[in-house]
């Protein structure tokens, strides 16, 4: 068996550690969720992270789940109770704006760059299943995931945004990448993958992480 060579890129923090990775556009950077554990309160951040110099430039404070369509960066605002209800858009200019999902300020989870320009996915939690849920001190940077969420598309355009869910149905989900046109994600029972609909690959209540 070839044994696999790694390349340390930033110095190691302690208390101090990244998560939800995502390349730049143009592939010199890596974005992640920063999670800084190192005081009372933990600090949550978008990173952005050099391959050639190994420098970690914080980005944007009170964010996680970096997504890259095109050259604008979304993410998923945190606010002062640790729950997220709006998707930041730092766009290419560097102009800034928010987007909200659903009639109301929805409890959203998971961020993902949909297969065309101005589009995204983002699991929305169950209100009634896990209300309160994430309120207060976030549990690995990704709030409490005992509650089901669901899919839903977010097409953003020009003045105007539509948000809509999936036929997918709830499940409780831990992790989540694209393939292509696919989602491909952990839930509470293992690995799946969807289109129009969930195939679940392996049953496994082991598996909290994928990458894409």
């Amino acid at each position: 068996m070839t044994s696999l060579a790694l390349t340390e890129v930033a110095p190691v923090e302690t208390d101090v550690y990244f998560v939800e990775l995502e390349w730049s556009s143009d592939g010199q950077s890596v974005l992640a969720t920063r999670v800084d554990r190192t005081a009372a309160d933990e600090q949550l951040a978008i990173a952005d992270i050099s391959l050639a110099g190994g420098s970690v430039d914080v980005i944007v404070q009170n964010g996680i789940a970096p997504a890259i369509d095109d050259n604008d960066l979304y993410y998923l605002t945190v606010d002062d109770e640790g729950a997220r209800r709006s998707i930041g858009v730092v766009h290419e200019s560097g102009e800034t704006s928010s987007v909200t999902v659903g009639g109301a300020p929805a409890d959203l989870d998971h961020l993902l760059a949909g297969t065309e320009s101005g589009s995204l996915r983002v699991t929305v939690l169950d209100i009634e299943a896990g209300s309160g849920l994430t309120v207060g001190e976030p549990a690995d940077a990704h709030g409490n995931h005992e509650a089901e969420s669901t899919w839903w598309d977010v097409v953003i355009g020009d003045g105007s945004t539509s948000a809509t869910p999936t036929t997918l149905e709830p499940i409780i989900t831990y992790d989540a990448s694209s393939s292509g046109d696919a989602i491909v994600y952990a839930t509470q029972e293992g690995l799946s993958i969807a289109r129009d609909e969930r195939t679940d690959l392996i049953a496994s209540r082991a598996i909290r992480f994928v990458a894409g």
